[in-house]
């Protein structure tokens, strides 16, 4: 995977070899033989061609926020793993649907949709379909099982913690420690978190407490 990135310099200027480029290339052109030269000017065209992340008008430190995302997103995959899903379910596309629309909606709005709205194969379908689309996310499963274990909530709260941070999730000792970290962890980051078999608000406080922690455009 190669990611082009344009400091300072206009893609465009980078294809064509135009401006500083086009200076430089004229001197190379009196040092070195024309075929070595068009070999360096291709590649200069075929890396433009790639696309990449160019930093424009954007503040330097906004810029490396942005590499560090889009890259992170790319590497993700081991913690921001896809689930099981059966894939012969009968009408899956239709029934997930929906729950794509709300998921994809552009807002800046938090987002909370309830339960109730189906199985938790539709719920996995959908988080699949989306989870690469945030910074963090994660997929709590059998919640309410959980819950009546010993120490089940902080079990729940160090699960999420480890999916959001992707596996570098400090130990928690304590419900209410864990509250205070799952805050931290999830006001700066635009996420999506499923919580599958909720069957009461204790569980779900335990886990997210205030919908106001959760950053614009989380779901």
């Amino acid at each position: 995977m190669v990611m082009p990135l344009s400091y300072d310099v206009d893609p465009s200027h980078v294809r064509n070899q135009t401006g500083i480029f086009e200076e430089a290339f004229a001197r190379h052109q009196q040092r070195f033989n024309k075929e070595k030269v068009e070999k360096w000017r291709k590649a200069l065209r075929d890396v433009a061609d790639l696309g990449g992340m160019v930093l424009g008008d954007r503040y330097e430190s906004q810029f490396i926020q942005d590499i560090v995302e889009v890259i992170g997103n790319k590497l993700d995959h081991t913690w921001n793993r896809r689930l099981r899903v059966d894939p012969y379910v009968v009408g899956m596309d239709y029934r997930v649907k929906g729950l794509n629309m709300w998921l994809e909606d552009g807002s800046s709005d938090v987002g909370v949709a309830p339960g109730g709205i189906g199985k938790t194969t539709i719920a996995k379908t959908a988080y699949n379909q989306n989870f690469n689309t945030f910074q963090s996310s994660s997929f709590l499963a059998d919640i309410r099982a959980t819950s009546k274990l010993h120490n089940g909530l902080v079990h729940l709260q160090r699960n999420l913690l480890s999916d959001l941070r992707k596996g570098k999730a400090k130990k928690i000792y304590s419900f209410d420690e864990g509250i205070t970290k799952i805050e931290q962890a999830i006001r700066c980051k635009r996420v999506l978190i499923a919580l599958d078999d909720v069957d009461n608000l204790e569980q779900f406080n335990a886990i997210l407490g205030m919908r106001e922690w959760l950053h614009s455009g989380s779901k």
